[in-house]
């Protein structure tokens, strides 16, 4: 019995050995040559510096362009390069997840494009830039923020927020980053933030983590048939009850995020402005909502008492936007045409502002809304 132990113990050294070396080694690999791209390594953001992206659809996607590019600055960004002179221009830097982001639109068609456009005839030395990232909740535009934003100081940060924290469970606002630069012992969590902080493995481990989240919480880009999706997972009323119930704590977390973020910006000189997330799931007169949109209408109430607790701008483009399939490619996505009306929106709602708190900028007339 003692030979069958001391031999049981033996082999499984030598496995935890050899599992121990080929780590050891995958890591040295990945230290010296990485071939996967991810834009989070544990809890710092790693912003894609001069990157460019072209891709094309196997099939037509209804509303978007067969073809796209999309390309980055050397800020990581969506947008011109940053001017010698920054800090005297009314700059503007579109904070979002992929709604934001707008990655399969080509450049010049993402919503804070069309912003630009239309601002660019009423102020003068205007510069946008989108700092949108795919998958992004409130956890990562505060690390964005506190780690870029603050450096780079806009004058005028927008945040399109709600989305992506729907597939968020935890209730408060973590500190994971790793200040000092010391392995982290204070929690598991944390400690396994430090530690993929430093390791190639351990990172790469935790993109495919959250992925693999992004897409159990529907959260990840669809392409089909826009009117059936909306028609899908009608809940009851008790559903919707137990919903809310289970999204509370999360809701907690994400408040504690927004005000966060709101007082970090200001602190910084920055002016932070919130806006709501639209949906095609959002129901017509008559029509039942499916059960995302009743989720997400949560983070959008919670995005306009945080508006109104701080007193900054809200742009609720949850209620402007219209809940039409030529404005959505999925639930949450804006084709070309909704990014452009998102664009109008949105600049017909913040140029009254910007004239009055940056009237040193003022060149033209604000963009007139079609009803006016």
């Amino acid at each position: 019995m003692k030979s069958r132990i001391a031999q049981f113990a033996v082999n499984s050294g030598l496995v935890l050995a050899s599992l121990a070396v080929a780590l050891l080694a995958i890591e040295l690999i990945l230290q010296i040559w990485n071939p996967f791209q991810y834009r989070v390594k544990g809890n710092r953001i790693v912003l894609p510096i001069n990157m460019v992206y072209s891709g094309s659809f196997a099939e037509a996607v209804p509303g978007l362009d067969r073809t796209f590019t999309h390309t980055k600055n050397s800020l990581g960004m969506r947008g011109q390069e940053p001017p010698s002179d920054l800090s005297e221009r009314l700059s503007i830097v579109a904070v979002g997840g992929s709604t934001t982001e707008c990655f399969y639109l080509s450049d010049g068609q993402t919503w804070p494009d069309s912003l630009a456009a239309r601002l660019g005839p009423a102020f003068r030395d205007l510069w946008v830039n989108n700092a949108g990232l795919d998958g992004h909740s409130t956890f990562g535009h505060i690390v964005l923020l506190e780690d870029y934003l603050v450096k780079l100081k806009p004058k005028v940060a927008l945040f399109l927020v709600g989305t992506n924290d729907r597939a968020r469970r935890e209730a408060a606002v973590p500190d994971l980053r790793n200040i000092g630069g010391s392995l982290s012992l204070t929690n598991p969590r944390t400690f396994v933030y430090s530690v993929a902080n430093r390791s190639e493995v351990v990172g790469l481990a935790m993109a495919v983590y959250r992925a693999w989240q992004a897409r159990n919480f529907k959260v990840t880009h669809e392409f089909g048939d826009v009117e059936a999706m909306r028609r899908r997972d009608i809940p009851t009323d008790a559903e919707i009850a137990a919903a809310a119930a289970a999204h509370k704590d999360s809701l907690t977390g994400y408040r504690q995020r927004l005000d966060r973020i709101v007082t970090t910006a200001k602190a910084s000189g920055i002016e932070p402005v919130l806006m709501t997330q639209p949906s095609l799931a959002r129901p017509a007169e008559g029509r039942r909502a499916p059960m995302f949109w009743h989720e997400l209408d949560l983070y959008n109430v919670e995005t306009r008492m945080a508006a109104e607790h701080h007193k900054v701008l809200l742009i609720d483009l949850a209620r402007l936007l219209p809940d039409d399939s030529r404005m959505f490619y999925d639930m949450v996505h804006f084709t070309v045409a909704g990014a452009d009306a998102v664009g109008r929106l949105t600049a017909e709602a913040l140029c009254p502002y910007l004239a009055e708190r940056y009237p040193q900028h003022r060149a033209g007339a604000c963009p007139a809304s079609p009803g006016s």
